[in-house]
């Protein structure tokens, strides 16, 4: 980046005030569709004639021992 800032330095402020934030979203994006995976995977574990009475928001309360967290 230090080479950056001598040949252009309108593009190093650029990045330098949006990576950042990008980089932030991108993430939080991976975050919720990992959230969204392990969910329906949850709900994949549920048996089939369950299935249709656990969407896929409390899919994680079935009360079966299989659950996402195992030492709880």
């Amino acid at each position: 980046m230090p080479l950056l800032r001598l040949w252009a330095p309108d593009a190093a402020a650029w990045l330098a005030d949006h990576v950042g934030r990008y980089a932030n979203i991108v993430f939080g994006l991976m975050k919720m569709a990992s959230f969204f995976c392990a969910l329906k995977y949850r709900q994949m574990l549920i048996p089939e004639d369950e299935r249709h009475h656990w969407p896929l928001w409390r899919a994680w309360l079935h009360p079966t021992k299989i659950r996402l967290l195992p030492w709880r």
